[in-house]
């Protein structure tokens, strides 16, 4: 797999310094930015696939909703990445007084190993920890 290389701050296309072109990802880095990519996108920002995305406001931050939904939710985007095999880790931990969510996850890919930290709170949805 090959992408064009996002800057992971402004997920603006990385250009290459002082040359023509950009810069691009494959394999595992490629796999990994992907699956970045659809766990931080949000019900309706990108209209050209609106299946791809994570329910914050109407399924994660909204009270009463179980943790295996959610887990399950987020397996689902998550396993759907083209070059995902299976998970060796995976833990979720829901603050429901600080209304944050704890995403951590080992996975295996066709490339290798992905090992992903994301913290995710209401207040600042964009909040974005990761380990690649």
């Amino acid at each position: 797999m090959n992408d064009f290389k996002l800057n992971t701050t402004t997920w603006d296309i990385e250009q290459n310094d002082g040359k023509s072109g950009w810069l691009t990802v494959s394999s595992n880095e490629a796999i990994a930015q992907n699956m970045r990519q659809r766990l931080q996108t949000v019900v309706g920002e990108w209209f050209l696939n609106t299946t791809i995305y994570v329910d914050l406001f109407d399924l994660i931050f909204v009270k009463g909703t179980p943790a295996a939904v959610i887990e399950s939710h987020l397996k689902d985007i998550i396993s759907n990445t083209i070059g995902f095999i299976a998970f060796q880790k995976f833990n979720l931990d829901i603050n429901t007084q600080l209304r944050t969510l704890t995403l951590d996850f080992v996975c295996e890919t066709v490339d290798g190993v992905i090992q992903y930290n994301r913290l995710i709170s209401e207040n600042n949805s964009n909040l974005f920890t990761t380990t690649v």
